[in-house]
């Protein structure tokens, strides 16, 4: 299973949106990893590299393209993580590529709409054929929904 995650706040990004519903979905993870799981990321700031610490740390395959000169927000993509640049340093080829290797997307969100990268991100792993997981804070996080997905 290799899962592609996103975590986005109303402005974009937050690395640091953890509340108590998400901290279950973590907690119920870590006690039964699924066999084969594989966490694939972009390594952008914030919550993509919050996905591939959080795989590393528990020891969980880990990987996904980055753009062209492992570029993000915050500068270059440290080496640790085990990533691939694209041939473009754009965020959007790196994003489909990473919708279309993945066998699911995840997007946690604040907003109940996605919007922007989110939405592109979406978008593009249905273009791919890939299941998608929208879990809102707006409407609550059902555990029981990630268990099963």
């Amino acid at each position: 299973m290799v899962l592609g995650a996103q975590v986005v706040g109303g402005h974009g990004v937050r690395s640091l949106w953890k509340p108590a519903s998400l901290r279950r979905i973590c907690k119920a993870v870590d006690d039964e990893l699924p066999a084969g799981l594989k966490i694939v990321s972009g390594g952008q700031t914030g919550a993509d590299q919050a996905a591939l610490d959080w795989a590393m740390k528990r020891g969980v395959p880990h990987g996904g393209w980055c753009p062209k000169g492992r570029r993000a927000e915050d500068g270059p993509i440290g080496g640790r993580y085990q990533l691939k640049e694209t041939p473009s340093s754009n965020y959007l080829q790196r994003t489909e590529w990473n919708a279309r290797d993945s066998d699911g997307t995840v997007v946690f969100s604040v907003a109940e709409v996605l919007t922007g990268g989110s939405k592109k991100t979406v978008d593009l792993a249905r273009k791919h054929g890939r299941p998608v997981l929208h879990l809102s804070k707006a409407n609550g996080i059902p555990i029981a929904e990630v268990a099963c997905w």
